[in-house]
């Protein structure tokens, strides 16, 4: 690659310059947030639910409440699982897709006079 002698501020600027002009309008950017937030969500919502099914589960002396409480920590894992999932997916997601506006830019350069 060949490096460019330009300041990084300027060449900043610029790659910000095109990628408002590149811009979406379809707010997908606003709903891959409000997934991503409630993964978040689901992560924290999972281990606290999880967290207190557990404690509640040791001080239970007769053993079918008990076991309804394990069951109960198996839907916080699952609840944590599917938050975690969906909290990672979209966040690979914008990161990919930042790389690939960056690598369209970065093409789009080379091929303007």
């Amino acid at each position: 690659m060949t490096e460019s002698l330009e300041p990084p501020d300027t060449r900043r600027q610029r790659f910000e310059a095109a990628l408002a002009e590149v811009r979406r309008t379809d707010g997908f950017a606003g709903g891959e947030r409000r997934w991503r937030r409630a993964g978040a969500v689901m992560m924290a919502l999972g281990v606290i639910l999880a967290a207190t099914a557990f404690g509640i589960s040791l001080r239970l002396a007769d053993t079918r409440d008990a076991i309804s409480m394990v069951a109960q920590v198996g839907l916080g894992v699952c609840l944590t699982v599917v938050g975690a999932t969906l909290f990672v997916c979209h966040t690979i997601t914008r990161a990919l897709r930042l790389a690939v506006l960056r690598r369209w830019y970065e093409t789009e350069g080379r091929d303007r006079p």
